[in-house]
């Protein structure tokens, strides 16, 4: 069974109280737009912060992807999946191991496919 080292690995990011941030250094391994994937090698921080939420993690988050200010979003555990907006964009943040997660982004104005990149990550915060 997979899931217990996973929820074992984050275990200390369960604990967070409303105001704890965790802080992710993450390095782009795979990009895809729709049609095709392409390698990539760019470093990314992502942070996130409950601001109101319930014993298992579900409620309101600050997020920050990048450069970018902290917007509120959505997480439905301590563990994501996280959802949040910024203009036009919709995306979706999720761990599918310790180390690798899944940023999702959607312009649904666009008519374009969503970009999809998977990252490797650590937890440094």
């Amino acid at each position: 069974m997979r899931i217990l080292p996973i929820l074992l690995a984050f275990a200390p990011l369960a604990a967070h109280a409303e105001g704890a941030q965790t802080t992710l250094n993450c390095v782009s391994v795979q990009v895809c737009d729709g049609t095709e994937c392409e390698a990539k090698a760019d470093e990314l921080v992502i942070r996130y912060q409950p601001v109101e939420t319930d014993d298992l993690g579900r409620g309101a988050y600050l997020i920050e992807l990048g450069e970018h200010n902290a917007v509120e979003g959505t997480g439905f555990s301590f563990l994501g999946p996280f959802y949040w907006e910024t203009s036009y964009i919709q995306l979706t943040l999720m761990f599918s191991s310790e180390t690798t997660m899944l940023l999702h982004l959607f312009d649904p104005t666009s008519g374009e496919p969503a970009t999809y990149a998977t990252l490797t990550c650590e937890v440094v915060q």
